[in-house]
């Protein structure tokens, strides 16, 4: 359980049981998706952003935590209208459109668990992320039942939904026939040990499919208070060129630019990164940017940093899926 410093500081307002009576997802309804090709479709890109490949897969995208305000319950309604209008206007808006052109994005909503789950180690946090997978995974079965055509898929989340997706591929795509059709999983934000999947790999090489990439961005010398040992043999990879495990620093010249709050690209050729015992390193942004300088953990801005280049590396796994010519690894 945790100290009574740490209950206050996150602000627990009851037991899990007390506050658990939410209505579960209901996929079959067009409110129940933050993107969706035809009830909620996502079709802006900011300007300048390179063109995708075409409808050439299907892109299952769960979004990160946006319930984290004080005295809240464990999880939260998936039809919340204040939490909902967080989760379009930066992670779906931030994150989710870099997939905009390459094929049709499915993002469920979900009870997410509040933020303190990630924080407060108890059976209380257990079963609010337990509760929250459960739509992710409703949300799963529905696209697999109702909407699948049969096309690749890519796989992708931030923080809570790399969690959720994790534990999704573990259940879904480990081992199993949905595992050859997988392009590859985009999963930041979230530490994940090599040997939890039996056949999934992550992947070594900017254009090898059918595995995953992470990475965790904070500043140059810095481990943040979620850091734990365990998290060194976590296989990282530079989302600037993705390549992993490389020790040197990436050459600025490599960086496309970063989207910034204002949903605009800017400052090319800011940035150098290397993987470190499992977190993404990066040099102090070049130029400094302001108030930015002091920053030391990017975990908010995973995709905003690499934007562009993420976006460059999706369009290359696709090909590459097409192609067949690349092994996984």
């Amino acid at each position: 359980m945790f100290r009574k410093d740490e209950k206050d500081k996150y602000h627990v307002p009851f037991e899990f049981s007390k506050g658990a009576r939410l209505r579960p997802l209901p996929p079959c309804l067009p409110d129940a998706w933050a993107v969706h090709p035809e009830h909620r479709p996502l079709n802006f890109v900011p300007k300048g952003a390179e063109k995708g490949v075409g409808n050439k897969c299907n892109i299952f995208f769960i979004h990160p935590t946006t319930f984290r305000g004080l005295g809240e319950n464990w999880n939260a309604d998936w039809n919340n209208d204040s939490v909902n209008e967080i989760t379009d206007t930066w992670a779906i808006k931030h994150q989710a459109s870099v997939f905009v052109g390459m094929g049709a994005i499915y993002a469920p909503r979900y009870r997410q668990a509040h933020l303190r789950s990630f924080y407060i180690d108890s059976a209380d946090s257990e079963k609010s992320l337990n509760l929250a997978y459960s739509d992710i995974k409703a949300a799963f079965h529905w696209f697999l039942e109702r909407e699948d055509d049969g096309k690749p898929i890519i796989l992708a989340g931030h923080s809570q939904g790399s969690y959720h997706l994790i534990r999704l591929m573990k259940e879904f795509f480990d081992g199993t026939p949905l595992q050859n059709r997988l392009i590859a999983a985009y999963i930041p934000g979230m530490e994940l040990d090599p040997e939890y999947f039996t056949n999934i790999p992550p992947l070594l090489c900017p254009n090898s499919t059918g595995g995953y990439v992470r990475w965790m961005t904070v500043t140059e010398g810095h481990f943040p208070k979620y850091y734990k040992q365990t998290m060194s043999n976590n296989i990282v990879v530079n989302p600037i060129h993705f390549k992993a495990n490389l020790t040197e620093y990436s050459d600025y010249n490599l960086h496309k630019g970063t989207l910034t709050r204002k949903f605009k690209f800017r400052y090319p050729k800011s940035l150098s990164a290397r993987p470190h015992e499992g977190l993404l390193w990066i040099k102090p942004l070049h130029p400094p940017l302001g108030a930015l300088i002091r920053l030391k953990d990017w975990h908010v801005a995973d995709y905003n940093l690499f934007w562009p280049n993420i976006r460059e590396n999706i369009a290359l796994r696709i090909n590459s899926f097409y192609s067949n010519i690349t092994p996984s690894g």
